[in-house]
C-alpha cells in the first residue's frame, strides 16, 4: 500500500497492484473491509490470517478513472488530517521548548548575565526572571494540598455491572493519546457517574497514567464530556491559579522535574508498575514566581486552545472520511455527492 518498491518479512502478505488497480484504492478497500478480514483471523496469543484466506478475498474493481477519483476524495481528507496533526506537533513542540528555555535552561537569565536582552520577550517579562540561574524554590505536593492550592487524585473503581450506556466516558490508560482524552470504549452508567463526581475530569487537569504504562499525559480541555477517571490514571489539578497555574503544572509534569522523581519512587507489583498516590504527594513541585508562571500561561494558553480546536477538526474530518469510505467503495455514494461533502 506504499506505492513504492519495498521488501517485507514473512509476517506480511504483499498485494502488488497492476495497471488496472490504484494502490491507494486498494488501501481504502482494505480499510473499509477490515472487519471482514478479522473474521478469518485465528489463534489465541497472536491473531493470524493465512495466505489462502487472503487469496480468497474479493475486491470490487470499478474503472481505473473512478478509482483515481475516489482516492482523490478520500486522500484529500487524509491530507488535511495529516496537516492538522503536524501543526499540533509543532504547537506542542513550541510550548515544550518555551518551558525548557525559561524554567530548565534559564536562557533569559543567561542572556541578562551577558548583558543581552532575552530573545522574544519584552522588558516587563524579562524583569520577572532572577539575575542568576539558581534552582527554583520547591514545595512538597502534600503541603500545596494542605494549602488548598493543589489536589492529586486517582480514578473510580468501577464494577463491571456499572459500565454501559447511557453513561459518562470512562477513561483508561489507553484512552490517553496525543496529549488528550480520546473517545473511550467504556462508559460509566449515570447513577455511578454521580458517585464518582470527585473523580470527574475538569478543564485544566493534567491526567497521568500511574499504573502499567507509566507516563502518558493529557491536558483536559473543555470538551472532556464529563469523563470519569479509572484507577489506571490519576489527575493533578491546580486549585489556586494565584499559587500554581494549570499550564505551568502541566508542562512541569512533562519535564525532568517530574519524570526524574517518578523514576525514583516507581514501584513494581506482581502484574504492573505503579506510582502510588502517597508517593506522588511526597514529590517536590518547583515553584517559580507566580508572576512568571502567569506570563508563561498567557503565552501557552492560546497554543493549548488551538491544539484542542485542531483535534476537534481532525475528529470531524475523520468522521466524514469514515462515513464516506464504505459508501464510495461499494458504489452507494456517487462521486459528485462525495465531493460536495468533503
Amino acid at each position: 500500500m506504499m506505492g513504492v518498491p519495498m521488501a517485507t518479512s514473512q509476517d506480511f502478505v504483499n498485494w502488488v497492484c497492476g495497471p488496472q488497480l490504484n494502490h491507494g484504492f486498494l488501501k481504502y478497500v482494505l480499510l473499509a473491509e477490515r472487519a471482514s478480514f478479522l473474521r478469518f483471523a485465528s489463534g489465541t496469543t497472536h491473531q493470524t490470517i493465512y495466505f489462502p484466506e487472503v487469496k480468497a478475498f474479493h475486491v470490487v474493481l470499478p474503472p481505473r478513472e473512478e478509482q483515481d477519483q475516489i482516492v482523490g476524495v478520500l486522500q484529500s481528507l487524509d491530507d488535511r488530517i495529516t496537516l492538522l496533526r503536524e501543526t499540533n506537533a509543532t504547537l506542542e513542540a513550541i510550548a515544550q521548548a518555551l518551558f525548557k528555555s525559561w524554567f530548565v535552561d534559564f536562557d533569559p537569565v543567561h542572556a541578562k548575565q551577558q548583558g543581552r536582552a532575552p530573545e522574544g520577550m519584552d522588558d516587563a517579562t524579562a524583569a520577572l526572571f532572577p539575575e542568576h540561574p539558581i534552582p527554583w524554590p520547591a514545595k512538597k505536593a502534600a503541603l500545596l494540598i494542605s494549602e488548598s492550592a493543589l489536589t492529586i487524585g486517582d480514578g473510580y473503581r468501577a464494577k463491571n455491572s456499572e459500565l454501559g450506556l447511557p453513561g459518562a466516558p470512562f477513561v483508561r490508560a489507553g484512552d490517553l493519546s496525543d496529549g488528550r482524552i480520546v473517545p473511550t470504549r467504556d462508559h460509566l452508567l449515570m447513577d455511578s457517574s454521580l458517585k464518582a463526581l470527585s473523580k470527574t475530569a475538569m478543564t485544566g487537569d493534567t491526567v497521568f497514567t500511574s499504573k502499567g504504562t507509566i507516563g502518558r499525559f493529557a491536558f483536559v480541555d473543555s470538551d472532556s464530556g464529563g469523563a470519569v477517571y479509572s484507577p489506571q490514571v490519576c489527575f493533578w489539578r491546580s486549585l489556586d491559579g494565584d499559587v500554581l497555574t494549570p499550564e505551568f503544572l502541566h508542562y512541569w509534569m512533562k519535564n525532568p522535574g517530574f519524570t526524574q522523581q517518578v523514576g525514583a519512587i516507581q514501584g513494581q507489583a506482581a502484574i504492573m508498575d505503579f506510582v502510588s498516590l502517597t508517593n506522588q504527594r511526597e514529590m517536590l513541585v518547583e515553584m517559580p514566581p507566580i508572576a512568571l508562571q502567569k506570563r508563561f500561561s498567557q503565552i501557552v494558553r492560546p497554543l493549548l486552545d488551538q491544539l484542542s480546536a485542531n483535534r476537534l477538526r481532525i475528529d470531524s474530518l475523520a468522521g466524514i472520511r469514515d462515513t464516506l469510505l464504505p459508501r464510495l467503495i461499494s458504489g452507494q455514494l456517487r462521486l459528485p455527492e462525495a465531493s460536495s461533502v468533503s
